[in-house]
């Protein structure tokens, strides 16, 4: 059997799964809907399906799959959100990247996504599933003077893990409690309506010289160049804040 491609795949499960009564829409997110797809993108499926009959949307989406070949990963997971079900799952003969992260959703959840926020591809929709909101506005100043003073004061939490010489808590809060604000306010200067995405996509909403001035930050090799690189992430962030006052 030859290998088969994303593209087919996405096909078929449209196909396959558009006339069945009980699943109401189906749409991409991740790298379909972004159009940024390579050969590490995996398929981020969602599905809508009518309360009480997941199990079967998720049989569907299965037994379409195994027509292409046996399934090589083929997992559920528990999702956080209780009307959403999680499963991955892969055709053997795929590249171990392009497996289908599947989510369903039960009917009865409420979902709204946000202009100019989100973006999905939607391959059906039977009953006005995807609806988009516009996205309030968000108060800067206050953001950016609640996000300074917290900075200043988290700080802390870096410093006296590097005093006391603790190498894994000093990086942990390194990159919790500095390089984290840091890549929010970078976020809010260049695509604020991703603020809470942290290093998700960073190459692709910063500019190119943010993202090479940014790498070198996560790259510390021992306390000493921890501290070096604290102290210039603590600037390039005072630096940026100031952008807002």
């Amino acid at each position: 059997m030859a290998s088969p491609n994303r593209e087919a795949l996405i096909a078929s499960l449209t196909e396959n799964l558009e006339p069945l009564p009980h699943i109401y829409a189906a749409w991409l997110e991740g790298a379909d809907a972004l159009n940024t797809v390579d050969a590490y993108s995996d398929i981020d499926l969602w599905l809508d399906v009518e309360d009480s009959l997941e199990d079967s949307a998720i049989k569907a989406v299965r037994q379409c799959l195994e027509t292409f070949g046996p399934l090589e990963l083929n997992h559920e997971r528990e999702h956080p959100h209780p009307k959403i079900r999680q499963c991955f799952l892969r055709v053997g003969e795929m590249s171990k990247f392009c497996f289908v992260d599947l989510c369903i959703q039960s009917h009865s959840r409420t979902l709204v996504f946000t202009e100019h926020r989100d973006t999905v591809k939607v391959l059906f929709d039977k009953k006005s599933v995807v609806r988009f909101q516009t996205s309030e506005e968000l108060d800067i100043p206050s953001f950016t003077q609640t996000l300074r003073s917290e900075f200043d004061i988290f700080q802390l939490w870096v410093e006296k893990a590097l005093a006391r010489e603790q190498f894994l808590e000093a990086f942990g809060a390194y990159q919790t409690c500095t390089l984290g604000p840091l890549v929010k306010v970078l976020r809010l200067q260049y695509i604020p309506l991703k603020l809470d995405h942290g290093l998700k996509h960073s190459y692709q909403h910063l500019p190119c010289d943010v993202v090479c001035r940014l790498e070198p930050l996560y790259k510390a090799n021992s306390l000493a160049h921890l501290t070096q690189l604290h102290r210039q992430a603590q600037t390039w962030f005072h630096e940026e804040i100031a952008k807002f006052s």
